[in-house]
Formats: structure tokens, sequence, C-alpha cells
């Protein structure tokens, strides 16, 4: 929203370290980390990358095991 030219804080709101950005938001930011991990055990994904330029690579591919394509299908 910043790039929008939005008068806002650009910092983000969850942990207050960094810019907020996709990348920040979705991969960097403290707070999101913990929440993706917490999601990733609970559907026992161990092999799902953590970067935004792997994720948008990973997200494509067909997989077969039904709990991959129920995470996905929550991104």
């Amino acid at each position: 929203m910043v790039s929008w030219c939005v008068d806002l804080d650009p910092i983000c709101l969850l942990c207050g370290e960094g810019d907020e950005s996709r990348n920040h938001l979705y991969f960097d930011c403290s707070f999101s980390s913990m929440v993706w991990r917490s999601l990733m055990q609970q559907f026992h994904l161990s092999s799902v990358p953590l970067m935004c330029a792997d994720i948008l690579h990973w997200l494509p591919n067909p997989h077969t095991d039904p709990m991959v394509r129920l995470a996905i299908l929550q991104l």
C-alpha cells in the first residue's frame, strides 16, 4: 500500500521488525514463520519450501498425497 502512496507506516504490524511486503509477511516475519511451521507440522509437510520463489515453483506441481493437496488449497 505504501507503493500506492497511501500514507501508512510500512513496518509490519505482526512483528514490528521489517517493512510489510509479500516476502516479509509470508516468509520473513517471525510471527508468520511460526504460523507456517505450525501448519506444516499439523499437515506433516516437511518438504514444503519456505521461500517465495520456491513456493511459486512448488505450487503448480501435481501431488498425490491428499495432505499436500489440502495444504495447497489452504494457501
